[in-house]
């Protein structure tokens, strides 16, 4: 098994760090995304593709949203949940943690399951809820689950 590094990481975080997010976001993070975000604030993961099953492609992570210290124009996980809030494409029990290479969300909910959301694929017809329904699915139980499971373009495509 590969383990995943990270590159491009923020500068660390701390427990009252999370705790002021949490504060912030109005709910307390899932236990295994404190631990996650205690070692590593975010970055770009190696190997950076989870594979499912046949009905889907590859998904290429782009990068895991940092919590603090951000670069201009990026966007913190705490950022990204609440303009998503704002806009109606992010529901509420959806935590954005994690982008891929279309600016689709890899999310976690409260009990720690990870999902993945496209907004590429939005229809305007349908309402807020159908939408979601629609374009998420289940990638993994737990993040580590998630992690773990990330493999090389190579093995993703071979």
């Amino acid at each position: 098994m590969t383990t995943t590094t990270f590159s491009d990481i923020g500068s660390q975080l701390s427990k009252s760090d999370l705790a002021e997010i949490e504060k912030r976001l109005g709910f307390q993070l899932p236990d295994t995304l404190k631990v996650f975000y205690l070692q590593t604030n975010g970055g770009t993961p190696e190997p950076d593709h989870w594979i499912g099953d046949d009905d889907f492609e590859p998904i290429y992570v782009s990068g895991f949203l940092k919590m603090k210290d951000t670069s201009p124009g990026e966007s913190s996980l705490e950022d990204t949940y609440q303009n998503g809030i704002s806009k109606g494409f992010i529901p509420t029990h959806l935590l954005p943690f994690a982008l891929d290479w279309g600016n689709n969300y890899i999310c976690i909910d409260m009990t720690g399951k990870v999902f993945f959301l496209a907004t590429d694929s939005w229809h305007d017809d349908l309402s807020m809820e159908d939408n979601v329904k629609k374009n998420t699915r289940l990638l993994c139980n737990t993040l580590d689950e998630f992690i773990d499971s990330l493999v090389s373009e190579d093995e993703a495509y071979g």
